[in-house]
């Protein structure tokens, strides 16, 4: 038995070993990073709401406020509602988007935020069918802090496409909602959590905290090719007599 070596095949060989190791090692540095974020969402998830104007300022100057409670005082547009496609349980329906004019704008030039207030059926899109979950008045609004969502290549390509006409949007986006009705908002919205009366809708507190972490398994696979091809390799340059 002796060694056959090729010095293209082995260059090639080196250089393709290079790049799954290194691929591996980087989805290592992705798990190690994605689980820091998941334990500095879950600390913000149990931490003591703060006003929606603080969250807003510091996520401005760079810091992740995703899922951090907050409160604001206002009270709801009702009558400029915008409603984004969704599911929930397997049905089909509208997640409820409700300008919220806030408190300190009252006598000034109206700010306003919008408040995912939760899922609604098709059959309880329209607000006539739902009056027991329209909250009128001044209220205390309580929920999560949520960015603007930017969807991107294939997802982006392939999102439906809103339809303003009919109100009916297919991304949770407030500049985008707002158009409709020419309003100044925020690009920060609030996913509320449940304050509609029992058997009503909209229904909040549907938020869904998750973050799949299969960089492990990734790292693994990455690992396992670079070692099947030196495997290969090896197996290729040994000439049995």
């Amino acid at each position: 038995m002796r060694v056959r070596l090729r010095p293209g095949l082995a260059i090639a060989t080196a250089l393709a070993f290079a790049v799954l190791s290194t691929l591996g090692t980087w989805q290592l540095q992705r798990r190690e990073w994605k689980q820091n974020l998941i334990a500095s969402a879950e600390a913000r998830l149990q931490a003591a709401p703060i006003p929606f104007d603080d969250a807003a300022s510091r996520a401005r100057a760079g810091e992740n406020m995703e899922y951090q409670p907050v409160t604001l005082d206002g009270a709801y547009a009702n009558d400029r509602e915008s409603f984004v496609f969704g599911t929930h349980d397997g049905d089909a329906g509208v997640y409820v988007f409700t300008p919220f004019r806030v408190r300190d704008s009252a006598a000034g030039p109206a700010r306003y935020v919008y408040v995912n207030r939760g899922f609604a059926p098709q059959d309880f899109k329209s607000p006539s069918a739902r009056r027991d979950g329209l909250i009128e008045g001044a209220v205390v609004v309580r929920g999560l802090f949520r960015s603007a969502e930017i969807k991107r290549g294939p997802e982006k390509w392939l999102e439906p496409q809103n339809q303003p006409k009919d109100n009916l949007y297919f991304i949770r986006d407030p500049n985008v909602l707002a158009r409709r009705y020419g309003l100044d908002v925020s690009s920060y919205y609030i996913d509320a959590f449940d304050e509609t009366p029992a058997g009503a809708f909209p229904r909040g507190g549907l938020t869904r905290v998750e973050f799949p972490n299969r960089h492990l398994e990734y790292a693994l696979t990455w690992f396992g090719l670079a070692a099947a091809l030196l495997g290969v390799f090896v197996a290729y340059s040994i000439k049995r007599d």
